[in-house]
């Protein structure tokens, strides 16, 4: 497909912008939080690796 309206020599219009032209550059607002978001961290932030120290406690005593 090629560009009538380019000049010759020229890269096609489409590509004439920069990337950052593209987007808006008014900041969004970030997105609201869920109440229980900073709960659900927490819970995986310590269950997480506890399951994981469990894990290895039950191999050592179960293989050694």
């Amino acid at each position: 497909m090629t560009n009538t309206t380019a000049k010759p020599g020229l890269p096609p219009l489409r590509y004439a912008m920069a990337p950052y032209q593209y987007g808006t550059h008014i900041a969004r607002r970030p997105r609201l939080r869920h109440p229980a978001q900073p709960l659900i961290w927490a819970a995986v932030l310590i269950f997480v690796p506890l399951f994981w120290l469990v894990m290895i406690a039950w191999f050592a005593r179960v293989v050694f």
